[in-house]
């Protein structure tokens, strides 16, 4: 074939292809078709959003629960200091004496502070462990508390989702509109305020 014709058939190839492209695209005569918003659509994705920093310093069972965990964890800590005290005491004694204690008597005295150090120690782990399911409780509560509340205003709303908004979070633009954080507290302090 003639290099010429080849080249030609080439051009007119590209030529044609570009204009199905460009026809597809619609380039020609069409307007542009825009993507219709959310709320256009008829069956669009309904969301809401609460403002998890606000929930957390204006539900007032968070307030309440975490003053309790601080009154209980301040108990705990009282009575391991008393028997902290206790043994900083015994040792006190033991070590006034132990110019005149024999071998066995120190021996004995050394296995006693021992067992009353691991006694502590085990106190300590004790305490920790109440303090951990304490609180553990009380998230588990606080969640069960506001899924509760959340699920009603989805039902009651038609929200397929809610989402838990943080300041410097992922999110970074939310529709305030979409803000159901005051709602949700309303009826979360009113529960509260009834037990």
């Amino acid at each position: 074939m003639n290099p010429k014709v080849n080249s030609a058939l080439h051009i007119i190839s590209f030529v044609l292809i570009s204009l199905l492209v460009l026809d597809r695209v619609g380039v020609f005569g069409e307007k542009e078709k825009k993507a219709k918003p959310v709320s256009q659509q008829g069956e669009g994705f309904n969301f809401a959003y609460i403002h998890s920093d606000s929930l957390s310093a204006n539900y007032k069972f968070i307030a309440e629960r975490a003053k309790e965990l601080a009154e209980k964890e301040q108990k705990l800590t009282e009575k391991l200091n008393i028997k902290v005290k206790k043994l900083e005491t015994r040792f006190a004694q033991l070590q006034s004496k132990a110019d005149i204690m024999t071998r066995a008597e120190l021996e004995a005295a050394q296995a006693e502070v021992q067992s009353m150090e691991m006694e502590i120690n085990q106190l300590r782990m004790q305490l920790a462990q109440e303090l951990d399911q304490e609180r553990i409780k009380m998230q588990m509560e606080l969640y069960k508390r506001v899924e509760d509340v959340l699920k009603d205003k989805a039902a009651e709303h038609g929200y397929q989702t809610i989402y838990s908004y943080t300041q410097g979070g992922q999110v970074l633009y939310i529709n305030p509109d979409r803000n159901i954080t005051d709602e949700v507290l309303e009826v979360l302090n009113a529960e509260k305020s009834e037990e």
